[in-house]
């Protein structure tokens, strides 16, 4: 009986519980970039948190809002996704067509890249519950099976652990570029720090002269081409704002393939 009260709190608890996630989810995003980008922007730079909040609360609604399932969490993710989406997509139309929220005509913020951000947090939350709680067979194995599987899952773990820290990399390269594309100054530190990066990696490359194989080949070209953009960024501030805009979306594409090709450990 008690255990039947507790499911059933939980699923009243669901939506609410999401939301409430998804308001939490702004206090630590503003903690985190003030904490980190007054120390280099002074004053504190009200953009960026701007264009990620929507990114946050969409996250969290998704991911976050589907833990307090008490099963069947795959799906409750399905639909806490298709709310959001339908929410996001409700409230872009209503501002294409003129609407007004207490008087004020609403407008799509920072030309649509905060919606469009809402949107792709989303679309990782559904991601994340998807590679966690998705439907596996859960067929008897043998014991060797049970072995192999049991080495296979350590080693997911620890890929699991290196793409995890990828994925925060890629974060905090995200930001930095949503900062320099409202702050050229920022952009010509930013764009010089990494200029230095890739000049290390291609020394790096040709000293130890780890060019010989195709993958390593693309690699190679792939660092001298974003030095050469980063070059051309720091030349020309039109150009910058540009290279900056292609930077973030690649970083996009990026945390999108990690969250995809994120191994699961195990299901619930």
């Amino acid at each position: 009986m008690k255990r039947e009260l507790t499911t059933t709190l939980r699923w009243i608890c669901v939506l609410p519980g999401a939301i409430a996630a998804g308001l939490l989810s702004t206090v630590i995003l503003h903690f985190v970039l003030y904490t980190t980008l007054s120390k280099f922007v002074s004053p504190y730079p009200q953009l960026p948190e701007r264009a990620l909040t929507p990114f946050a609360i969409s996250l969290a609604f998704v991911w976050l809002g589907t833990k307090i399932a008490p099963n069947n969490r795959f799906k409750t993710g399905l639909i806490l996704f298709f709310i959001w989406i339908a929410l996001a997509l409700g409230v872009i139309v209503y501002t294409l067509i003129g609407g007004k929220l207490f008087g004020s005509t609403l407008d799509l913020q920072f030309n649509g890249v905060a919606p469009l951000l809402g949107i792709l947090g989303s679309v990782i939350g559904i991601l994340l519950v998807k590679r966690k709680y998705a439907v596996q067979g859960n067929d008897k194995l043998s014991f060797k099976e049970g072995i192999v599987k049991e080495r296979q899952e350590g080693e997911k773990k620890a890929h699991s652990t290196n793409q995890t820290v990828m994925l925060v990399v890629d974060f905090i390269f995200m930001v930095l570029f949503i900062v320099c594309i409202y702050y050229p100054t920022f952009r010509i530190v930013v764009f010089s720090l990494l200029l230095l990066l890739h000049f290390f990696s291609i020394v790096s490359f040709i000293k130890e002269q780890e060019i010989a194989t195709k993958f390593r080949k693309i690699n190679f070209l792939k660092e001298i081409l974003t030095a050469v953009a980063l070059i051309i960024g720091l030349v020309s501030q039109k150009a910058g704002f540009y290279v900056t805009l292609i930077c973030l979306a690649l970083i996009f594409f990026d945390l999108i393939r990690l969250i995809v090709k994120r191994p699961t450990v195990s299901a619930t």
